[in-house]
């Protein structure tokens, strides 16, 4: 759903999707989140957006899945780096 304000028409459920997986996934490279709790931090992300986007929900899940997914490996990648202490 495109959203107009005074920067322009952008995607605001898309760009916000995006926004949130890529702060999921750059928190399990970093280590702050672990594979283990990984669930429980996608479950109180998409918990958030549901109650804050109940009409256009589905269309932000969309594009949060497909990041996510997309961006899994190489999070799990760096996760695995930071934990081996260098």
């Amino acid at each position: 759903m495109l959203t107009t304000d005074i920067t322009g028409t952008y995607d605001y459920e898309k760009e916000e999707a995006i926004n949130a997986a890529n702060y999921i996934l750059e928190s399990l490279y970093d280590g702050e989140i672990t594979p283990a709790t990984l669930p429980e931090a996608l479950l109180n992300e998409r918990t958030h957006w549901k109650k804050h986007l109940p009409d256009t929900f589905a269309d932000f899940d969309k594009h949060f899945n497909a990041r996510i997914i997309a961006g899994l490996p190489a999070a799990i990648a760096g996760y695995k780096l930071s934990t081996k202490g260098g």
